[in-house]
């Protein structure tokens, strides 16, 4: 019995130009039907569905041609390969649980500040690595630093839009990722990088206007007046972690959390 192509393509989930390229390659073979179309045979629906198999794999089209080509590889080759997949699927398994548990921080921490935003509390400044670039912290001219900031930026969501401030009153837009996460993805270790530890800090959520992208001091602000009226002084370097851009009534804001270590 043989099988119209558009059928085929329909049942296996193939565009019409793959079978033709899996004709072209030698891996099945057509026949002409009534009215001159393509029909393929059992054999070819079998070779069909084992390359969806080798697919699944992620195993390359050209290599999955090629094991089916009357010059295909033997079974011990195919173990190889197969080893090879089962490895590199690993490490994805690896790469998404991590990035599970990344995006599992900015849904919580976005959650959290959905009712908490102004209220102001003591909490931890977590400990995590800064990077800051160029004279505004995150765009750079030189060729180097721009690098640095490309390699940081290929690991998002751990690597957060963050803005920092010196107890000096110094503000910029930077980047930061957590320490534990920075050591994982090998970004401890980039020029410029630096380590903040984990202390003590007045804490809070803030809702900012556009503005903040030029004055990024504005998101410290309430944390810092209510220092002052405690009699509190920054100790040093503050962080603000944008989570996420608020819509509302046309007016675009960003959702922040802030940490201000002090003594």
């Amino acid at each position: 019995m043989t099988y119209a192509i558009g059928d085929v393509a329909r049942t296996l989930g193939l565009t019409p130009g793959a079978l033709h390229y899996f004709e072209r390659e030698g891996v099945i073979s057509s026949k002409k039907g009534g009215g001159a179309r393509r029909t393929y045979g059992a054999e070819d629906i079998i070779r069909l569905i084992s390359y969806r198999k080798y697919r699944s794999m992620e195993m390359p089209l050209k290599e999955i041609a090629r094991q089916f080509s009357p010059e295909g590889d033997d079974c011990q080759t195919i173990a190889g390969k197969m080893r090879h997949q089962q490895l590199e699927a690993q490490k994805a398994a690896q790469r998404f649980e991590q990035l599970a548990g990344d995006i599992a921080w900015f849904a919580g921490h976005t959650a959290l500040a959905a009712g908490r935003i102004g209220s102001i509390d003591v909490d931890c400044l977590p400990e995590c690595y800064v990077l800051r670039v160029g004279s505004e912290g995150f765009i750079s001219r030189s060729r180097a630093e721009q690098a640095h900031v490309a390699h940081w930026l290929e690991h998002m969501p751990a690597v957060r839009i963050t803005s920092a401030r010196e107890p000096d009153g110094r503000a910029c837009l930077c980047y930061s990722v957590d320490a534990a996460r920075a050591e994982q993805l090998g970004l401890q270790n980039t020029p410029g990088a630096v380590l903040l530890r984990r202390q003590a800090a007045l804490h809070t959520f803030v809702r900012i206007g556009v503005s903040y992208y030029d004055q990024p001091q504005l998101a410290f602000a309430p944390l810092l007046d209510y220092a002052r009226a405690h009699a509190f002084e920054q100790s040093s370097t503050a962080l603000s972690i944008s989570l996420c851009v608020e819509c509302r009534g046309g007016c675009r804001d960003t959702i922040a959390e802030v940490w201000l270590p002090i003594v």
